[in-house]
């Protein structure tokens, strides 16, 4: 999966974090140097995890990936 996450804002994520629902992360702060950080930005943003941003296909529709909300589901 390539949600744009970077390594750090995905060791930074938390449980509070994941919207199931959704199908999405907040990125609120990174794990860097050793500790959790503010980000870059100072700014929260929400991510999709269900969808693989370099996949651009014709298929491709909000709520097609029902494999990825499985796994969502699976995540505890």
């Amino acid at each position: 999966m390539q949600s744009g996450l970077r390594a750090g804002e995905v060791t930074g994520l938390q449980q509070q974090d994941l919207d199931r629902e959704a199908g999405t992360v907040k990125v609120r702060r990174p794990w860097t140097r050793g500790r959790l950080r503010p980000t870059k930005t100072r700014r929260e943003r929400d991510v999709s995890i269900l969808h693989p941003i370099a996949d651009d296909t014709l298929e491709w529709r909000p709520g097609a990936a029902d494999g990825a909300r499985s796994v969502l589901h699976g995540l505890t």
